[in-house]
Parts: structure tokens; C-alpha cells; sequence
């Protein structure tokens, strides 16, 4: 601190500004940690990537031999590997972008009012896609309010989340969402988490810089879709509930409620 500034200053002053530098640079070495932290993770994403496409290139040379021919069953085996390698490199390279718009603050979210229940017949059916079994329960009324959320950006983040989090484990396939409407928001949750699931979850929405507590526990892409899943959940105000313990298997969600009302037959409604 120059010598004329220091003069000028009172005691408590002086301590209070050397306090707030100590605090900034504990910042920017947190934010240093975190970034390298997160390349690290681009880099273990960038060899699966690579691994993928060396199948594709592989298969198809193999295919493409002409010094060996290859009966249908063998054939049938080099385009499932293609296919496969085709869908992980084309998942993974959507996703790289993804989380590098939302790093980069380019995301166009813009929320506008929906129906929470069309929204989750749309939740379900993604999830469906990826042979997870959904049963929907929600509590609803005529007349009841809708949820401002981005439709898009909302559904892609749960389903970000449910696939990092339970993704191919064969024990946990079954999932419950039950929403109910409050006087401030509507209620989301999930029943149907592992323990260790629900915690994993709770840790990326409270501590999202802290990408190395479960880095033995889940693959460097599942990191990335729920580091992206909370970003673009946080940017439109959904709020995770805290869990009533460590070994609590229900994940909770604060939605927040639109100017607009919805204007529904309950008979169409799920239940």
C-alpha cells in the first residue's frame, strides 16, 4: 500500500483493506484451482471422444478392406460399433458446447409462463428414450399457475441430471416425479435416486466450484451435464430443497410460479 495512501488512512481502515485483499486473493486462487480443475475435465472428455472416433475409424476400415470379406454377422457387429461411437461422439460434442456457452454466459434463456404438466409429459418421454421408467404424479387444480421457466433449457437440465445420475445403473431405473402447487412456487421431486445420488446432486448445486469431492464416483462427462444442469437451473431461479438428511432419497425442487394461469380440464391431467 503507497506510504501517502497508508497515512491517510486510520487503523481500522487499513485493517479492513487488508482483509478485503486477502479475500480476493483467496478468490482468484479458488477461481485459478477451479479452472484448471475444469480443463482437466475437458481434456478426460476430449480422449473419450477421441477413443469413439478411433472406433468409428477402425470399423469402417475393417469394413472397407478388400483383401477380407466379412460373413453378415461380422458386418452387422462393425456398424453397431459405428453407430454406438457415432451417438457417444455426437453426445459428447453437444454437450462440450453446451457447457461452453454457459461458461461463456451465451446461453439464451428466456422464461415465459407453461404448464408444468405439459412440460413433464415432455421430461418423461426424453427420459423414456433412455429406458428410464417414469411415473408421473401431480396434484392439480383448474385454473392452477403456471411455472416461468425457458421450456427448453428446463427440460434439458433434468434430463441432464437424471441421465448423469443414474444413466446406465440397471438398479435404478424407476423414477417418480410428483409435483404439487404451493402459494409461492410448485413443488418438483424425484423419487428414485441412490443415497449416494442424492448427495452427489446436493453437493454440485451448493458447491459447484468444487469439481474433485466425487471425481472417483462419476464419469468426467456426468460432471459436465450436472455442472451444466445446475447453471441453467440457477439462471432461472429453481431452487434445490435442502434434504432432510444424508439418507434421504428424495430430491426436491422450488420451481418458480408465472403471471399467467393455465387454464386446463383436471381430467387431463395425469394423477
Amino acid at each position: 500500500m503507497p506510504a501517502e495512501l497508508n497515512s491517510n488512512l486510520s487503523n481500522t481502515e487499513i485493517m479492513v483493506l487488508k482483509q478485503q485483499v486477502i479475500d480476493l486473493q483467496e478468490q482468484v486462487t479458488e477461481l485459478q484451482a477451479y479452472s484448471q480443475t475444469l480443463w482437466d475435465l475437458l481434456i478426460l472428455i476430449g480422449r473419450r471422444l477421441q477413443m469413439s472416433s478411433t472406433s468409428i475409424k477402425m470399423a469402417v476400415s475393417s469394413m472397407l478392406d478388400y483383401d477380407i470379406f466379412w460373413d453378415p454377422s461380422a458386418s452387422y457387429e462393425f456398424l453397431q460399433i459405428i453407430d454406438s461411437s457415432t451417438d457417444q461422439t455426437f453426445d459428447l460434442v453437444a454437450l462440450l458446447t453446451l457447457a461452453f456457452r454457459s461458461q461463456a454466459k451465451s446461453l439464451e434463456i428466456s422464461p415465459e409462463p407453461h404448464s408444468i404438466q405439459e412440460i413433464l409429459e415432455t421430461l418423461s418421454q426424453e427420459l423414456v428414450k433412455k429406458d428410464i421408467n417414469v411415473n408421473l404424479v401431480g396434484d392439480y387444480q383448474s385454473g392452477g399457475k403456471s411455472i416461468l421457466v425457458d421450456y427448453q433449457y428446463f427440460v434439458l437440465a433434468f434430463t441432464l441430471i437424471v441421465d448423469a445420475l443414474i444413466g446406465k445403473q440397471t438398479d435404478l431405473k424407476n423414477l417418480e416425479i410428483r409435483a404439487f402447487e404451493t402459494p409461492e412456487f410448485w413443488q418438483l421431486s424425484f423419487n428414485g435416486f441412490g443415497i449416494v445420488e442424492n448427495q452427489i446432486l446436493q453437493h454440485f448445486f451448493r458447491t459447484p466450484k468444487d469439481l474433485t469431492k466425487y471425481e472417483d464416483q462419476i464419469l468426467p462427462e456426468n460432471t459436465l451435464k450436472l455442472i451444466v444442469a445446475c447453471r441453467i437451473l440457477y439462471l432461472q431461479k429453481v431452487e434445490l430443497v435442502d434434504s432432510i438428511s444424508d439418507k434421504d432419497q428424495v430430491v426436491q425442487f422450488s420451481i418458480p410460479i408465472g403471471s399467467d394461469e393455465v387454464e386446463k380440464d383436471p381430467a387431463d391431467y395425469f394423477i
